[in-house]
């Protein structure tokens, strides 16, 4: 076995001036050699890796029948892997190593080393023995030392303990045992004479500060007591000045709040009665033009009417007249010229019909002035069984001029009449032809603003249960938004233009039909119509008096 590594100088520089080149032969000799500081019965051999034998220092270490069967499957990788294997046979008592030998950091050989197991259990005797006498030995040097050390500090030890416990019992005059014996134990104790004199000191500065404190403490608790007595005094007297000042706070509080209210009622009052005042006003003066006009229209028609029948007879007489005439000299140029200049046969077919015609717009007149005269009853302040469905043809018919309005390019309004058998109901006639006037009015203007071509108004009215009659006038305008129909009976409330609409037409309609016991409802769809419906005794018990 050859070892070569170069020669450097001892400060490691310079290039190497040569190099060391050591050998060893590995024979039979040297393993002796070897094994002569070894036990009798280790025993070694040297294989190459190939598996053949170098060297062995014993004849009898052959192969066996496992390195036989396993050597070159189990042994040789992991030692060319540089690990080593080791085996133990039970039969024989032999312990077996496979070792490699290596050589710049690679196996180069095997060294298969084997070692009686007896070895082991002799040496494994011969330390137990050892062990156990040391410690032996050393369980009684323990005691004999622990036995001293006893003597020398338990004992100081044991009084600075008791010592201890006197001083923290309060004993600080008392000497502290041990503090002439030298070493630790004497300087512990020197310390605890040490501290129990700062701790008297201590105490004694500590109880006087207490006693000092304590007087300031009794001096601040007398004057903080008579200065809590002052302020609890003011304060109770403030307390008693805001309860006094909260309890008047109260009572204008709620004077207030009654005034308030009271206000509040009265503004009410007052609005309902301004309204009820302006449109009972607002009708009364219309009723009274309306009779004033009526009766001035009625004399000169009446006077027309009535002389219309002997203009009519006037005129066939005068026409069979000149008939007859027509016959006699009919033959005459100038009388032929004259009755051609005059259409003469259109007169007589025509002049009939224009008296016809007379007659009828006449009597249309005089039907007009009966209707002014029914819708404004200045004879009738009194309650008294009244024809509804006279007073809502009335209404119509003042109301016509604005039902066609062919004349002013919009659309007509179609009237459609669904009543029912009515018996005649107790009321005040005029102040409920009022209420026609307004909800029709509310509904033609409403049918106004829309577009639709199919404008309709009915008017339904029936018999219902309890002696209740009913009228219902609805029409298929834009309806109302469902945000304002709460406000609808609100004095002076309106969504007409200024000027159109004063805000009074639901709300004097509702004070009517209260004071004669009924209701008002409204039911409105945006976008397609609303219905008003109004709900009447037929005989109210008690009603007061129309103003």
């Amino acid at each position: 076995m050859l070892s070569v590594a170069p020669i450097y100088k001892s400060d490691g520089k310079g290039a190497s001036p040569g190099t060391l080149i050591v050998g060893q032969v590995l024979d039979a000799a040297w393993l002796q050699k070897f094994l002569t500081y070894s036990q009798p019965t280790t025993k070694l051999k040297i294989f190459s890796l190939q598996g053949q034998p170098v060297v062995a220092s014993h004849s009898d270490l052959k192969l066996d029948v496992w390195e036989a069967n396993h050597f070159s499957t189990e042994v040789l990788p992991k030692i060319r892997q540089g690990q080593s294997v080791y085996r133990i046979e039970p039969q024989s008592g032999l312990n077996t190593v496979y070792a490699p030998l290596m050589s710049s950091n690679r196996p180069v050989a095997i060294a298969k080393i084997q070692i009686v197991s007896g070895y082991f259990s002799q040496a494994l005797t011969a330390l137990s023995q050892l062990l156990w006498g040391g410690l032996g030995l050393a369980t009684l040097l323990s005691i004999a030392i622990a036995h001293f050390l006893a003597k020398q500090i338990s004992q100081p030890i044991k009084q600075l303990a008791e010592r201890s416990q006197t001083l923290a019992a309060g004993d600080l005059s008392s000497p502290i045992p041990g503090m002439t014996a030298g070493g630790e134990i004497g300087q512990l104790a020197c310390s605890y004479q040490e501290m129990a004199g700062s701790l008297k000191t201590l105490i004694n500065d500590l109880e006087h500060r207490v006693a000092e404190r304590t007087e300031e403490l009794e001096l601040a608790r007398q004057t903080l007591e008579e200065r809590v007595q002052e302020r609890t005094e003011e304060v109770r007297q403030q307390h008693q000045q805001l309860q006094q000042a909260h309890d008047e706070l109260q009572r204008l509080n709620t004077e207030v709040t009654a005034k308030a209210e009271q206000l509040s009622i009265a503004l009410r009052n007052l609005q309902k009665a301004q309204a009820q005042l302006i449109q009972t006003e607002k009708m009364s003066s219309l009723g009274q033009l309306v009779a004033g006009v009526a009766h001035e229209i009625n004399n000169p028609i009446n006077f027309i009417y009535g002389n219309l029948p002997y203009i009519s007879r006037y005129s066939r007489d005068l026409l069979d007249l000149v008939q007859q005439y027509t016959q006699r000299y009919g033959h005459d140029p100038e009388i032929q010229q004259r009755k051609d200049a005059i259409e003469f046969n259109f007169i007589t077919t025509d002049l009939p019909k224009i008296l016809t015609s007379m007659e009828t717009g006449a009597d249309r007149i005089r039907q007009i002035i009966l209707s002014l005269r029914n819708f404004s009853r200045l004879d009738e302040a009194e309650m008294k069984p009244a024809n509804l469905h006279e007073g809502i043809d009335s209404t119509l018919l003042i109301l016509q001029h604005r039902l066609n309005e062919e004349a002013h390019n919009l659309d007509s309004i179609q009237v459609i009449k669904q009543y029912g058998p009515l018996p005649p109901v107790e009321c005040y006639p005029r102040q409920l032809n009022q209420v026609f006037m307004n909800l029709l009015s509310n509904a033609i203007d409403a049918l106004e603003s829309c577009s639709r071509p199919d404008k309709q108004i009915v008017i339904q009215t029936q018999m219902c249960p309890d002696n209740q009659v009913q009228v219902s006038i609805r029409d298929n305008g834009p309806g109302i938004p469902s945000e304002i129909q709460e406000k609808l009976f609100d004095p002076f409330f309106t969504t007409k233009p200024v000027g159109k609409g004063t805000g009074l037409g639901l709300t004097v309609a509702y004070q009517i039909l209260e004071r004669h016991q009924g209701q008002i409802h409204v039911i409105s769809t945006p976008g397609a119509g609303t219905e008003v419906t109004i709900d009447l005794p037929q005989a109210a018990t008690s009603l007061p008096i129309a103003v």
